[in-house]
Order: C-alpha cells, then structure tokens, then sequence
C-alpha cells in the first residue's frame, strides 16, 4: 500500500520529511512540533536536552536540478515573511543551540556537498571550511534578493551589511549548525517512515502505512497554527504500537548468553534461565521474547500457574496462534513457597507440552530453585533433559558497558563506576554487580550529580535491595537466626572460609582471647640451641575447649545452607554462595550495630570474631568494620578495628595499618603513639618477630628466640623441596604462606619465575606480597612494556617500599618512562606516613654498604652511581618535604652523614639548593615538636660544602635562613657561616653583619654564638663588641663582655649548658679564649649566673679527672673556691650536684672540701646528703658504695647517726655479733678439749658446755633473725650499706631466711625507686631568658 498524495503539489513532500525529522526526535524531553509556524520555515522542533533547549528549522526542498551553492546560500538567508532585518542566517548567530537541515530530493553539487550530513541534525559539522571556500559563500550570499523592489533591496543591502561585519571564524560557527540532506525521494522518506515506525515504535508492519496517512492527515491540517502537535502525533502512534516486551533503547544490553539461550528455545522450545537475584534473567527472557513478538508471537508474562491468567491456561489455549510464555519465580519471588515441590511437578508436565508454537521460558533465583529441590547444585535442579543456564555475572564488562548507558562516559561517571568496581574487588574479590542492580541504582538516581553525593557503599546498597529482603528474611526468623548470620559474615565472605570450629568459639560464652595479645615481653631470651625447633608450635595458642554450636544454631545453620546462601564443604569449612547473600549480613549488622538495645550483643560479637584463632575471621570483620567506619566515623568502631593491632597474625595487623595510615588524624593522642610504635617497633619477619604454625605466620608471643647452631649452617630449604613446592603451584595446589615465604627466600631467588611471583602477590601477608613486588621489578619489571599495573598507592607500605627497593637495584635497566612512572608513584607514596617510615633507614643509611637496606654499592660502576644518587636526591627531597614530624624523630648523625656523602656525586648547585630548600622546611616543621640536635640543623653547612664559593645560586635560602624565627635554627646557621666566612660572598657577609644590628629578641644569643666559634673574623668582633679582643687581656675580654651584657650568654653557648645548647652543638670551640674566661669569672668574687656557669664546668672537669684541660684547676680550686666561705658553699652544691648525677666518685674533691670547711659547714652538708642519701649512693655502689666518696668515720660519724632505722640496724647487727663472737669462741675453747685425755664425768662436763653454748648461739640467730626481719618489715633501712651489713651478718653467722632474704631486696629496689622521683630535685635546667623556641 502506498501513501496516498493530498493537497497542492509539494505539500506532500514537504509534509512527509516534516514527519520524518518529527519521529526521529519524538522521544527527546520537551519536544514539541510545529508545522509551517509564523515567521517560521516549513516546520521547526524544539527539546531539551541536559536543561539545555534545542531549536531545529527545517525547510524541505522538491526540486529537479542539482543543489548549487547559490540555492544553499538563498535557502540559508531565507527572511521571515515580512522582515528584512530577520532571516535564518542571523537567527543562527544569535542562538548557539539553533541548528537547521535542509531536505531535498535532488542532488548537491561539489561546492555544497560538505554541507551533506545524516548524523544527529542537533550536532555541528565535523568538516572544515577554509578561509577560502567562506570568501566565496560571502560573495555568493550577497548575490541574493538580486530584483530591484524595494523589499530586496532592503534584504540584500541587509545580508550585505551582515556578511560584511562578521568574521570568518564566527560565520564557520553559524554554517556548521547547517546540515543538507540529499537526495530524499518520496519513495526512500517513506521507507525511513515506516522502518521508524517499526523498529522505534513497534507498530506492525502491516499498519505502518495506516498510521502514515493519519500522521500526515494530522500534520496537513496542522499548517500554520502556531500550536505544537506532539501530543497528537503520539497518541495516534501509540494507539497502534503493539506490546513490546523489551525496549531496546540506548540503555540495552546485550548478554553474551542471548545466542547460546535463543538457540536453545528455538530448539528444544523450553528454556530455563537462572542466578542470584537481579542478575537480568527476566531481562534476557524479556530479550529473546521480544524477537519472538516482532515475528508474530503472541508473548505473555506471567507469574502464577493457575488461573484465567497463568501459566496452563495460556499453553493449553486452543488457538492455533504462535504462543510464547516467560513464567517468571514460579517458586517465590522472596522466599520460597508452600507448594514449591508440587508446582516444581506440574512445570514438568507443562514442559512437556511444550512446541514450536507453544514456547516456554522459566525464571528462577538459585537459592530459591536449590531449596525447593533440596538440592546442592544448579545442575541436579533439571527438568527432564533440559538444563538450567545460570546467569550470575561474574565479569564487569557488561555492568559498565550498562552503566555508561544510564551515566554517559564522562570522566565523572567512569571514575565512580571504578570507585564501585573496585570496592567490589577489595572487599569482596568480586568485580561485577549484577545487571539489574544498575537499573536499581538507575531507578533510585537518575542524574550522574545526584549519585556523586552518595558514598560507595550507599551506592552499593541501593543496588542490592534483594539483600535488604534477604536481611529482613533473616532477621524475622528470630535471635538466633539474625546472630549466626552476622556471625557468619564477620567470619568469612565469598572467598574466605571459616571452619566450624572457629565459628562455635564465635558464637560461644568463653571469655579469653587467644587470637589477641597484650603483654608483650620486653626482654627477649636468645636460645642457641635447637629446642625451639623441636617444640616451635608450643607457643601458639589455642582453643580451652572443643566448642560446638547448640542445636538452635546447627538448625539456623541447616537453613542457610539449603537455600543456598552458603555452602558447608568436605572438612567443614564453610563461605557464602554469592556477595548479594554475604553484603546482607553488612545492612543486618549496620542495622544492630547503630541500634542503642542491640549495640552492646553485636559489639560483643565482633570482639570475639577477632579474638578467634581463624585469620579469615579477623580479616572479614576487619572489612565490614571498615565499610562501616568510612559510611560513618564512630569512636566505638574505631575501637574495635585498631584491635588489629593487637592480633597475633600479621595479615590482620597490615590491614588495620593500611585504614588507619591515610587517617591517622581520626586517632586519639594515645592511639596515634600505639600505631606509630607498632610501625616503628613491631614485630616481623626480619626479627624473629614471627612464628610458624601449620603454614600460617602469628606473632612469636614467647619471650624466647631460637638462634641454633643449625640457623647459622641452613638458611634455606633444600632444591627437592623447591622442586616439590614449584610443582604444586603448576598443578593448580595452594601452597601454604610459610612454604611460599621459603620458596621466595632460596638463595638464587632470580630464578624463580614470574607467574609464581604474581601468585605470591595474592597472600595476604604484607611480607610475603613485599618480598613477591621487590623481586618481579629487580627481576623482571624492566622489561614490562608498562608497569602502571602494580603502582597502587593503595597498598601496604611494605609493598610500596619493596616494589620501590626492588627497582632500585636494576635502576639502569628500566626504561626513561618506566623510571618517572616509578619515580611519581613513589614520591606520592611518600606522602603516606607508614611509608615515610619505611623509607626512611634507605635513605638514612644510602651511602653505607653494610646497612640492611643499602645498595651494594661495590657492584656499581662510579659512572653509574651518579644516576642512583640522583634517584636518591628525588626521593629525600619528596621525602623531607613530607616527613611526619608530630610522630617520627630523623636519625640526625646518619642524616648528615648521606647528604655530605652525597655531594661527591650531586655536582649540580641548584640540586643542592633545592635538597637545602627541603632540608630547611622539614627543620621548620621538625621544630614544632621535637628538639634536633647539632647534626639536624646543620642545613647550613651542607648548603656551603654543596656551592662553596657560587653565592649566586643560594641567594633566597641564604636570606631565608637568616631570617627563621627560631633561636636554635638561626645560631646554628650563624655559626656555619661564621665558620666559612671566607667562603661567602661580599653581599652574604654584609647581610650577617647587618643582622647583629636588628632589634630581634634573641640578638644577644646570636652575638654569643658569633664569638664562641674557633675563628671570629674581625668584622665580626668589630660589629659586636665595638674593638677586637684577639690581643686583649683575659681580664679586658671579661670586662667588655659584662659591658655588652653577653658574658652569661658567651659561657652559657660554650659551655653547652643549659638544653638545648648542647644538643645544638655551639659548646667547646675555643679552649684557649673561654677556659681563660671561665678561670677569671671564678677569680673574681661576683657570685653570679656566670659564676655558677663556670664553677659547674671547673666541677665537672675536676670530678671526671680531666685537670689537663685547664692546666691550673686544681689550684684554682683550692685557692679560689675553697678556701672563700662563699664560694666553699657553692662548691658544695654543685659537688653534691655532680656526685648524685655521674656515674663516677671522686673522694679526692670530697675530703679536700671537708678539709677547708668548718665543723658547722660540715653538719650542714652531710643534713644535705642525708636528706638525698638513695640519690647520693646510688652512683656508687659498683665502686665501694659511701665509702668511694668519704671516710668510714665520716660515715659512721655523720651520716648513721642522722639515719635512725639503719643506726638501729647497725648496732643491732655489731651487738649481736659481738656476742656471737665470743659465745663462739667459747664453745671453740670447750670444743678444744676434746682432743684431750679427761675423765668421763668431765668429758661429759665438756659435751655438755658444748651443746648449751649451741643452744645460745641459734637462740641469739633467732632472736637476731626476729629482730631484723621486723625492722624491715616496719621501717627500712635507707642506705644500701645496710642492706649488705645484714646479709653479712647473715653469712657470718650462718643465718638463712627467704623471707629476710626476700625483705632486703625488696627494700633495695625500693630504694632505687626512691631515686628516680628524687632526680627532678637535682635537674638544674633553666629556660633561657630571650631563646625563642
């Protein structure tokens, strides 16, 4: 049938490309269509799109010759009606979004062919238009409206005008929004009518022309109403549009299933399609059917058996018509049915009716179909001989392939898509959700802006509505139900098995914690035998009890497992079926978690998870606890997950490591400085630190190390057992971590070929995966053609690191590209605090061969160290410019010690400066919470050695570091550049000079610093002090020094006294000027803080025997402090000072004082001494206790007798023995007579004596052993002396007691005790007065 021609000849062509361009645009948003409108072309339609409005004009073209530029140019300059202001041309300049086509049954010429495009109209050109080929449009479209009425005239002069003032690129911008179709014949318009009315609207082939002449009837009598027919021309389509069953628009997918499952409906007219909710079977049924309705078939849905409209009834129907069924969740759609068994029976026989014109096609979920069966598998569910074809997506492909359908492809969108996939794949191993959850997403969050605002999770969650109904299944089933499910899904996952046995501990009662440990030992047993070996599973723990579920949860359990949830192997192990199941314990467990009644169970639950002796337990709960925590922060979570740190596997401690270090500012003070010590110091495989049980790795709890002879012989397991370990790994056979750990660790690791590598990556210790990355990229990295796919800044610092170290040591073998690209990484990894720390003993420790972490520096080429050094260069740069200064200290002295070395191969200034740059950042921050030493803030120096003499290069950081706020910053950098004075430049000298004339608070302190150094130049002294002292007196020196108010200072800075001008490194430089001054200052007789100054270094000199410093201190001691009453008594305090301070004695300065001092002076010191007696023993007591530093009738003189307790004890002990003594000598004088001839009675006499002078011996041990045992048990002694008197009167007199023996080591430990609270009294630190910290 054709399509009947109405009206004027040419309205029918017009009209039917009218309709035409209508239908391709019917379904955009806001479309609305205008036929002939006023001041219009031959129709226009205008949508939106993106809330962006689109005007499309087009104007339709029956024509007989060819297209010529000169007609294209009269249609595009095409006036309104009555204007000569407002044509097409300007009505395109003005709008950006108006485009328009013109359609036409004839030809283009060449000159307008690039003008011919069938894409979108609403889309510009891609061609382009040289500056020429515009010339010539301009000409042409002035040639336009050439008759000479006044309207053409006015439209001309118009055109010319417009042409004239707009510039080639703005007129390409208007002609690419033109487009031309060529060629469109009534009969070839009618065709693209009718195949859109088809394909797009599904109306039946045989109505298309019906609906064509309503539709052109409809738009004929809509000419030039100026009222949009859109409305009208779909509800005339719609009234014949048949049913589609599946609309294959922009966002249809299809499956990769859809040949193999059309093949085999089309064959055996049955087919069974199932998997885990939402995995698209309705919608591949809905795929296939749709072919089938487009073909005839009359196609129904439905979801029951019975009834006018189930199942039997639409087979069974007598018509002859082609019929298709999709009977979709015959069994439940939630839960399984009642009756499931006996519909399972009647599909049987309704299959069995199945034929070519009676099709059928079922739905199922899996664990629906597997529990209605009560079966374990998929494939012992068939039906006769037709098999079920389980659809569970397992690859993304398709779910992005259907996400950029929904979302676009932009950058936005991809990246959240990657943020999904990838949660899926680190928390679940999966990397796909199931088609239908997209359309979730899709159903819930329409625009791409709206689903940005939602976390991962959130998104996930709105994906998965079958697990909130799983959830909910679960939870109405009771306590028990809802707990060995959350139980469940903290213990294993879909890859991760948890063993009966380790779940009857999690659901038990018992109390203890073997999987956690707290009290670690601080000292470690080193065992240099093999006993450890013999016996090294005795220290891993293990369960009390050989727990078992109850009933209750066996029967909870039964339940799972036949619904297909989970699955319960051979040897008891069990893991969920499908994420979908294991992501509904998450919502159950977030649910019960943030509930106030059910926080406490659940809480309790995950505490016991992760005191288990199962590692998949830990590490399944450490990611829902995870999952939870990045939803939404809480304390009690973050509780519960640093318990990681305390777990005695590895792999749960390196996850916990891995959340926290990108948020270690969500730590408390407390847990921030436990997180960084298991950093620092925890245990690991390089210390011993980790044990072996039956393969699996744990924290060594026991204080003991094995360090056998056999260690030291065999490091490494034999080549059969490499051979036997290689082989399994081939044959598909998990190995375990221990034996995977000694297959990395053979001798020639080189050999140990890649794809076993790639496996090691798949454990979960962080050592293992570490050892596995630094041997592919030493190995076999290098020759990767792109290496992106390892550099995850997501991973474990230890992998960072070694992935990092393993370059490194075939750096010259790598690409240009590959080394940036590690390089980068590497560098954005060091912004990670566990990484910093990691990296840190490298380079530390870069130049020194023998460190653990160094390069072997003896296999490197000179040439070629030059490129290492750099690498080094980079990365300390990157390193210093973010190192963790509020939680890490820098080992200063090797700090140094690298940069200094690495000038013998950094020649290039601007690297030094930059390095110094970095150096001096990192200082400014390290300030803020630590005190560096000498070697830290020793910028300076490294800047000068780095340029030497080229003062060009330094100019900014040499300013800069004259002008850092921080008095110990700025001295030392002082005192460098004081030091290298000849080595700067005129300008750099004048700026230093200029500084001791500033008006800063701790001016005096730099002065000081200034003068103290070896050298100080001349200029230096002259700015200073007014004159130069180099030739003054020693007397002269002290009084400019008082003059100028910088004595104090000057001996404070050379004295190193007090913090932090030791640790500064200013002290001791000039021996000769400051000892001199020193002497003078203790000459004179102003005791003040100078004088204290210079007495306490004269004191320390002398009490560590160094009188060869100052060649006359003793004299100056005797003659200028001891024999001045005044300065006697300062002498005395700082004497007692030193002597309860340095482990050293000096008798020599005690008896000399004594000596000078009056008896009144004498009682006065020794009440000192006697109030602080533990603190002055103390040091004493590994050189002859009290009696190193005084005279025993100094001792049992003045210091017993103001101790009452160890008097008593003394006399107590001398009485007794006195006693003893002569009972003793008694009874040996009796005992004599025996070897004498006597008479019976008096040999009887003789016995007799002998045993009552026994008697009285042990009645006086007795009564002395109750006496003394008392004293200490109410009021001990103070003296260690003491101490050891008893255990000597003990020894002579033979006396043993555990329990006096027990007393006096407590009391020596109290005493040491006492000691430490007493040290504070002597700490004669003072903050400096004008020292800027």
């Amino acid at each position: 049938m054709s399509v009947e021609i109405f009206g004027p000849k040419g309205y029918d062509f017009q009209y039917l490309n009218s309709l035409l361009v209508a239908l391709e645009y019917l379904n955009k948003d806001e479309v609305e269509i205008y036929i002939e409108k006023k001041n219009g072309e031959d129709a226009q339609i205008t949508f939106s799109r993106e809330e962006i409005k689109y005007i499309i004009d087009i104007q339709v073209k029956n024509r007989s010759e060819d297209i010529d530029l000169q007609s294209f140019a009269d249609w595009i300059s095409h006036f309104e009606s009555r204007s000569v202001s407002n044509c097409l041309l300007n009505k395109l300049d003005k709008n950006d979004t108006r485009y328009v086509v013109f359609i036409s049954d004839a030809r283009s010429k060449d000159d307008v062919s690039l003008f011919v495009d069938e894409e979108a109209i609403h889309t510009e050109l891609s061609v382009g238009f040289s500056n020429e080929y515009l010339d010539k449009i301009k000409e042409t479209i002035k040639n336009c409206y050439s008759d000479s009425n006044s309207k053409s005239i006015s439209r001309r002069t118009f055109l010319e005008s417009f042409i004239d003032g707009i510039s080639n690129n703005n007129l390409r911008s208007i002609l690419k929004k033109a487009k031309l179709r060529e060629r469109y014949t009534e009969v070839y318009s009618t065709e693209k009518i009718r195949y859109l009315l088809n394909k797009k609207f599904y109306i039946p082939q045989g109505k298309t022309d019906d609906v064509i002449i309503e539709l052109l009837d409809k738009i004929r009598h809509s000419r030039g109403t100026d009222i949009s027919i859109t409305t009208d021309l779909i509800h005339i389509i719609d009234k014949y549009s048949g049913k589609i069953v599946l609309n294959r628009n922009g966002n249809y997918i299809k499956r990769i299933e859809r040949e193999l499952c059309g093949r085999i409906l089309s064959t055996n007219n049955v087919l069974l399609l199932t998997g885990v909710s939402f995995c698209g079977k309705s919608y591949l049924a809905k795929d296939i059917a749709q072919d089938y309705l487009e073909n005839g078939y009359n196609v129904e849905r439905v979801g029951e058996l019975y009834g006018d409209g189930g199942a039997i009834s639409f087979i069974r129907h007598r018509g002859i018509e082609d019929r298709l069924l999709i009977f979709e969740d015959p069994f439940g759609q939630v839960e399984t049915k009642n009756d499931a068994m006996n519909i399972f029976n009647e599909l049987r026989n309704l299959i069995r009716e199945s034929k070519s014109n009676r099709k059928i096609i079922i739905t199922s979920r899996k664990d629906i179909l597997l529990d209605t069966t009560s079966k374990k598998t998929i494939s012992e569910c068939s039906i006769d001989s037709h098999c079920w074809i389980d659809l569970t997506l397992d690859s993304s492909e398709k779910m992005i392939e259907l996400w950029e359908s929904y979302y676009g492809d932009s950058a936005e969108s991809k990246k959240l898509c990657d943020d999904v996939t990838k949660w899926l794949q680190e928390t679940e191993k999966t990397s796909s959700l199931q088609l239908g959850h997209i359309a979730n997403i899709y159903s819930a969050k329409k625009e791409l802006r709206d689903l940005i605002a939602l976390e991962t999770v959130d998104i996930i969650s709105t994906a998965r509505i079958d697990s909130n109904d799983l959830a909910g299944i679960i939870e109405r089933r009771g306590s028990a139900a809802s707990k060995i499910f959350v139980a469940l899904g903290l213990s294993c996952n879909t890859y991760k098995t948890v063993t009966l046995n380790d779940l009857a501990f999690i659901l038990s009662e018992c109390e203890k914690k073997p999987g956690i440990y707290k009290d670690k030992k601080e000292c470690i047993e080193i065992t240099l035998d093999d006993y450890l070996e013999d016996n090294k599973y005795s220290n891993y723990p293990k369960y009390d009890f050989d727990y078992k579920l109850n009933n209750e949860y066996k029967s909870e359990l039964k339940y799972l497992n036949q619904h297909g949830y989970i699955q319960i192997d051979n040897v008891k192990r069990i893991m969920f079926v499908h994420p979908i199941y294991h992501f509904a314990t998450q919502l159950l467990f977030k649910k019960q978690f943030i509930d106030v009644l059910e926080q406490k169970e659940v809480t309790d639950l995950v505490e016991k998870t992760l005191s288990s002796l199962s590692i998949n337990a830990n590490l399944c709960t450490l990611i829902m606890l995870e999952n939870l925590y990045k939803e939404k922060p809480d304390g009690e979570l973050r509780k519960l997950i640093l318990t990681g740190l305390d777990s005695i596997f590895p792999s749960v401690r390196d996850k916990v490591i891995m959340f926290f270090d990108r948020r270690i500012s969500d730590l408390d003070e407390s847990e921030q400085n436990k997180f960084v010590d298991v950093l620092m110091y925890g245990q690991s495989i390089d210390n011993d630190g980790i044990g072996w049980y039956d393969g699996i790795p744990y924290f060594n709890i026991s204080e003991r190390r094995r360090l056998s002879y056999r260690d030291w012989l065999r490091n490494e397991i034999s080549n059969g057992e490499v051979d036997s370990l290689l082989r399994k790994i081939v044959g598909g056979i998990e190995i375990s971590s221990e034996e995977m750990w000694n297959l990395l660790n053979i001798r020639n690791s080189g050999v140990i070929e890649l794809n076993i590598l790639e496996k090691a990556l798949t454990y979960d210790e962080s050592f293992i995966r570490g050892k596995a990355i630094r041997l592919i990229f030493e190995n076999y990295a290098f020759e990767f053609e792109k290496v992106d796919e390892y550099l995850n800044s997501y991973e474990h610092p230890e992998i960072i690191y070694s992935l990092f170290r393993g370059a490194l040591n075939s750096w010259l073998r790598y690409s240009s590209e590959s080394k940036k690209k590690i390089l980068d990484y590497f560098k954005s990894s060091i912004n990670i605090m566990s990484v910093a720390i990691r990296t840190k003993k490298l380079l530390e420790n870069f130049e020194d061969e023998h460190s653990g972490e160094s390069i072997n520096w003896s296999e490197v080429e000179e040439k070629d160290k030059i490129e290492l050094w750099n690498v080094w260069h980079e990365i300390f740069v990157e390193f210093l410019n973010k190192f963790p200064s509020r939680y890490v200290t820098m080992n200063e002295p090797h700090m140094v010690s690298v940069t200094e070395h690495s000038l013998e191969y950094i020649k290039d200034e601007e690297k030094v400066i930059e390095l110094s740059i970095a150096w001096f950042n990192w200082l400014d921050r390290y300030l803020q919470y630590n005190l560096p030493h000498d070697y830290g803030m020793s910028v300076a120096q490294y800047l000068l050695d780095g340029t030497g003499k080229k003062s060009d290069y330094r100019v900014d950081i040499f300013e800069t570091m004259l002008t850092t706020e921080k008095t110990s910053f700025i001295t030392s950098n002082i005192k460098v550049f004081v030091d290298y004075w000849n080595d700067l430049s005129d300008k750099e000298k004048r700026i230093v000079l200029n500084l001791y004339k500033s008006t800063r608070k701790d001016i005096s302190w730099i002065k000081a610093v200034s003068l103290s150094r070896k050298i100080t130049p001349y200029e230096i002294q002259v700015e200073i002090l007014g004159e130069i002292i180099d030739e003054k007196s020693i007397s002269d020196v002290v009084d400019i020094l008082i003059q100028k108010g910088l004595l104090e200072k000057c001996l404070n800075i050379h004295c190193g006294y007090p913090q932090p001008l030791w640790w500064n490194g200013y002290h001791h430089n000039n021996y000769k000027l400051w000892d001199a001054v020193i002497v003078e200052v203790l000459k004179r007789n102003e005791l003040n803080r100078a004088f204290d100054i210079a007495l306490r270094e004269v004191i320390d000199l002398l009490y560590n025997y160094n009188d060869k410093r100052i060649s006359n201190i003793n004299d100056v001691y005797e003659q200028d402090l001891l024999k001045i009453p005044d300065k006697r008594k300062l002498v005395f305090e700082r004497l007692l000072h030193v002597t309860v301070s340095h482990n050293q004695c000096n008798k020599k300065l005690w008896d000399l004082l004594l000596q000078y001092s009056s008896q009144e002076e004498i009682e006065f010191y020794f009440n000192k001494i006697v109030e602080d007696i533990e603190l002055v023993q103390y040091w004493q007591i590994g050189y002859g206790d009290l009696f190193a530093l005084f005279d025993s009738s100094i001792i049992f003189e003045k210091i017993y007798p103001n101790l009452e307790v160890d008097n008593l004890i003394k006399d107590l002990g001398e009485n007794t023995l006195t006693l003893y003594k002569m009972i003793n000598d008694s009874k040996n004088t009796f005992e004599g007579f025996r070897d004498k001839e006597l008479s019976a009675s008096s040999q009887k006499v003789n016995e007799e004596e002998i045993l009552k002078r026994n008697a009285e011996l042990e009645k006086l041990k007795a009564s002395f052993l109750v006496s003394i045992t008392k004293i200490y048990k109410d009021s001990q002694p103070r003296l260690f002396l003491s101490n050891e008197f008893v255990k000597g009167v003990m020894k002579k007199m033979e006396i043993t007691s555990s329990e006096l023996e027990d007393l006096i080591e407590k009391n020596r430990v109290r005493l040491i005790e006492i000691t430490r609270d007493l040290r504070q009294k002597y700490d004669d630190h003072y903050d400096l007065i004008d020292w800027v910290n």
